[in-house]
């Protein structure tokens, strides 16, 4: 297979891992609006991380593919599935329900934890592939289209997770279990006299 068919497979590769990270970030977004469960600090870090993974693979889809971007997506994957275990650790005693509602009978921290170990596998495999890295494939506008939306969607989230992270904690600490948000968006309504 030549080199630039490879390239251009790993970049398209990447963007559906993008938007694969986009929809897990999606998903806690419905469960935090819909199920009105606010993130605890852990939660809030584990959003950052996963977006960090976004990040490198994103890299790898506009610019040349390179070892670099693999590895701010597996440093960000160890990181986030630290964060994750360490959650797991602190509900793991009998009787405790667990923080948040569970999907699919695991908790959103837990599925965290899975990707992140799954993340890390494929980055292990991918990073194998030497002939990835011995050519730029020019882009199709398909490909130019996958990338503008993957990068539109990742940044999207990552506005929204700001947004949603100063309104729950302002700019001070985020408390641990949070019931509601410090700063109420408050609707101007007009009187009649």
């Amino acid at each position: 297979m030549k080199p630039y068919k490879i390239a251009k497979d790993i970049r398209i590769l990447a963007a559906i891992d993008a938007l694969g990270l986009g929809l897990l970030l999606f998903i806690a977004f419905v469960i935090q609006i819909g199920l009105h469960e606010l993130p605890c600090p852990l939660c809030t870090l584990q959003r950052i991380g996963i977006l960090g993974i976004a990040f490198g693979f994103l890299l790898n889809i506009h610019f040349k593919i390179h070892p670099s971007h693999y590895t701010l997506s597996l440093l960000a994957a160890l990181l986030t599935a630290t964060i994750s275990t360490r959650q797991i650790l602190l509900h793991i005693i009998p009787g405790d329900p667990g923080y948040g509602s569970t999907l699919l009978g695991l908790h959103l921290y837990t599925w965290v934890f899975l990707v992140c170990v799954a993340i890390i596998i494929y980055i292990a495999i991918v990073l194998s592939i030497s002939r990835q890295y011995s050519g730029v494939p020019s882009k199709t506008k398909t490909l130019q289209r996958l990338t503008h939306f993957a990068f539109a969607i990742i940044f999207l989230l990552t506005v929204s997770n700001g947004i949603s992270t100063y309104l729950e904690c302002g700019f001070k600490a985020c408390p641990e279990n949070p019931v509601t948000y410090k700063i109420q968006l408050t609707k101007l309504r007009s009187t009649h006299t």
